[in-house]
């Protein structure tokens, strides 16, 4: 809040006045994925405060390879979903077509891997909330992850509220056994953000 260019950023609602502070206008929950990125620049000897967030310049070394490693995380969700596929869809080479199609042919490649948007880690979590999904039966945590994954997705973006709803229409309707884990790893992600 002392640096002048945040200052003039409130006045182009990429952040927002609460009581005297200034708060990003963006779900914070991407911002935690710049955490490690943030450790090792200070490791190196720099001060990851004077990075200015007004000048895409200076923050590309931190959002480039932090975004960029979240897109690489979401193609391998999707190859692993691909490969659980039955039939001829499952087999390897249709995993990594349809991997690399992702990371390399859509807005992941151009955009999401780009900077740390909403996109980036709204992929991230519905790509593993959609393998949860798919592996809710095979084990005892997966029903908790696809619980904890989607409302993620809604934390880090809220037009994925419709996604939310759709995935636990289709816990209550085809694995409703599962809804009280779900619901137990929706509350593990739902109540810090609340808080």
């Amino acid at each position: 809040e002392g640096y002048p260019a945040v200052k003039k950023l409130s006045g182009q609602y990429d952040l927002v006045r609460y009581h005297s502070h200034l708060l990003p206008f963006f779900p914070w929950p991407t911002m935690l994925f710049a955490i490690p990125a943030d450790l090792l620049y200070r490791l190196t000897g720099h001060d990851p405060a004077l990075v200015s967030i007004s000048n895409p310049n200076h923050t590309w070394l931190l959002e480039v390879p932090t975004a960029s490693l979240l897109v690489a995380i979401t193609a391998l969700i999707i190859r692993a979903i691909v490969r659980d596929l039955d039939g001829p869809w499952g087999r390897p080479s249709v995993a990594l077509a349809a991997a690399l199609t992702f990371a390399f042919c859509t807005s992941a490649w151009s955009v999401g891997s780009r900077a740390l948007w909403q996109q980036t880690t709204s992929m991230l979590f519905l790509s593993a909330a959609l393998l949860a999904m798919q592996r809710i039966d095979r084990g005892r945590w997966w029903p908790w992850l696809v619980g904890f994954f989607v409302v993620m997705a809604v934390v880090t973006r809220p037009t994925d509220a419709m996604t939310a709803v759709l995935a636990f229409a289709w816990v209550v309707w085809r694995k409703r056994s599962h809804l009280p884990k779900v619901l137990g790893g929706a509350l593990v992600c739902l109540i810090p953000f609340a808080l």
